[in-house]
């Protein structure tokens, strides 16, 4: 029995040594992770986008996902959705153009009735624009919106009447005062009897509506041309050079309307 005893005093001290290595590695764990936790800070899931969106685009599965960041990161952050949002921003559309990468945030989504605002139709950076028209110069039950079309003028220059050119391949968005279609007018009074419009509202650029207004001030008259849909436009619509002259002159007194 006195031989014994040196092994169950080696076997207690072989117990108490792996419980203090076990004490001594959890603490170190809890300490490293106190000391990452203080350099990252509290951590939080964000919604992240995860491919390019368009307004209107409705959120799927595959278009976001829950992501880790710092919580000072996500506080800096206009509003951000964060991860216990997932399931409701699933059932949301988003109203402006997104990148990949974005944080989605409450500004970025709207309720199905707000996604369907009109001026969630225009291209982000653009304007609309009320331009009143003749509706003896319009093309009538052709034009629909969506519809691209050229506009011209009535100048009174130099006491004489032209036809200039104003603006070409702007996106019809809008079309407004429509007159019902009369049977019984003839001539002159017949074409304005169709089922016309007096106005029409375009998508422009923020840098081209100011000059475009001083322009349409000096017309008597805006007449509309539409264009086929396969004559596709190049970039934003910009004034025409004839017109462009005429601004640059501030019409000096040799353009106006007719008394």
């Amino acid at each position: 029995m006195a031989e014994e005893a040196p092994v169950v005093q080696n076997w207690r001290v072989l117990v108490v040594a792996i419980v203090l290595g076990l004490i001594v590695a959890v603490i170190y764990n809890v300490h490293v992770a106190q000391i990452r936790t203080k350099v990252a800070g509290e951590q939080v899931l964000v919604l992240q986008v995860q491919k390019d969106l368009v307004p209107n685009e409705v959120l799927k599965g595959d278009v976001i996902e829950k992501v880790q960041m710092p919580k000072s990161v996500a506080e800096r952050l206009d509003s951000p959705m964060y991860g216990d949002s997932y399931d409701y921003a699933l059932t949301q559309t988003v109203n402006t153009s997104l990148k990949k990468g974005h944080y989605l945030t409450w500004a970025d989504v709207t309720k199905e009735a707000d996604a369907k605002r009109p001026s969630n139709g225009l291209t982000p950076g653009m304007r609309a624009f009320a331009v009143q028209v003749d509706p003896r110069l319009t093309p009538n039950e052709m034009l629909r919106i969506g519809d691209h079309v050229d506009l011209s003028g009535v100048f009174t220059i130099d006491g004489k009447t032209s036809y200039l050119p104003i603006i070409d391949g702007v996106k019809v968005i809008e079309i407004g005062g429509h007159t019902a279609k009369d049977t019984t007018a003839r001539g002159a009074a017949a074409n304005e009897g169709w089922s016309s419009f007096r106005s029409i509202s375009i998508e422009i650029s923020p840098t081209v509506y100011l000059s475009l207004s001083n322009v349409l001030s000096h017309a008597t008259g805006v007449r509309v041309i539409l264009r086929n849909p396969v004559d596709e436009t190049t970039g934003i619509p910009q004034l025409s050079t004839q017109v462009k002259t005429l601004t640059g002159s501030a019409f000096g007194g040799t353009v106006g309307k007719t008394d």
